[in-house]
């Protein structure tokens, strides 16, 4: 028998993904139910069964519903915002293609002699931000997870909460293979997220 092709949006994915990563028991409500939001897609192409003259089903109430919302006020609260920053020497390495040539040679092979101003201006030693990203936390004492792309090439990155509060972490571990990077910073009682078990999903 061929199997017939499943079609599942990224609203869909979240939905299954999500609940894996649980809120803690202080700011967490019930388990988002997977089985609910699964078993009302179908395979692509296939129709839903004829009626056979049961009774039809109840409809499900509002509050059994899970929403988009529902998910981002569980776990909002734990999402950080990361700005990743570097040593000028480093930033600059990072952000060149050829090693060799200065921040502003690349402007003169096109014409442009004059040094980028923002070059001059900055202040030596001071770190130079490499973007921005997000992560969330996971341990209430100060560990984040986030991407690897975010926080490469990082000596230190800010972490931004919810609350407005900043902390500034060096201590970053990255695995560059799976893309997965862990930040630990000094703080007490976060609000954080806490890992599911993917063998307790169910299907249906």
């Amino acid at each position: 028998m061929n199997r017939l092709p499943i079609s599942v949006s990224p609203l869909v994915a979240l939905f299954v993904c999500l609940p894996l990563v649980a809120p803690t028991p202080a700011t967490a409500q019930a388990p988002l139910p997977i089985g609910f939001v699964w078993s009302h897609f179908l395979p692509a192409g296939a129709q839903p069964a004829p009626s056979t003259g049961a009774a039809p089903a109840v409809p499900a109430t509002t509050k059994d519903r899970v929403t988009y919302r529902d998910v981002v006020k569980r776990v909002l609260p734990a999402v950080v915002s990361i700005e990743p920053e570097a040593a000028r020497h480093a930033a600059h390495a990072a952000a060149r293609p050829f090693p060799d040539e200065g921040p502003a040679d690349p402007l003169r092979r096109f014409g442009f002699p004059n040094v980028n101003p923002d070059e001059s201006a900055d202040e030596p030693g001071k770190p130079v931000p490499l973007g921005t990203g997000s992560g969330f936390v996971v341990d209430p004492s100060g560990v984040v997870v986030t991407n690897y792309h975010v926080v490469r090439g990082a000596d230190q990155v800010e972490i931004r909460l919810k609350d407005g509060r900043k902390f500034v972490a060096k201590d970053i571990k990255v695995d560059p293979n799976t893309d997965i990077a862990i930040v630990r910073f000094q703080a007490k009682d976060l609000p954080h997220l806490q890992w599911g078990d993917s063998a307790d999903m169910e299907i249906g």
